[in-house]
């Protein structure tokens, strides 16, 4: 894990990985509500992964979870890739072509 802050908001967060490889940025502190989990593996690197829907809600009780920087960074919208958006929205770019 890395440590580091917000390039928007300044808040410290921490830079870990999902067992995809990417990387995810996580409030410091844990967070009761949180829906990710950190592990540490063999390797000695920290597995980060993030428990969708009420799978949170089923983790053990005294599991420490943390939160995904997107879900609380007040300018989250300005670090999200072209790439994702666009899965959002995948009709924007074809309805608006046919306007002209």
């Amino acid at each position: 894990m890395i440590l580091s802050r917000c390039r928007s908001c300044g808040a410290p967060i921490w830079f870990a990985r999902t067992i995809t490889g990417r990387a995810i940025p996580i409030d410091r502190e844990p967070a009761a509500d949180g829906n990710v989990t950190m592990e540490r593996q063999r390797s000695g690197d920290i597995l980060a992964t993030v428990h969708a829907g009420q799978s949170a809600a089923m983790l053990p009780a005294g599991t420490k979870r943390w939160r995904s920087h997107f879900a609380s960074c007040p300018n989250a919208d300005c670090h999200r890739k072209p790439r994702q958006l666009e899965l959002l929205a995948p009709n924007a770019a074809r309805d608006r072509s046919g306007d002209r």
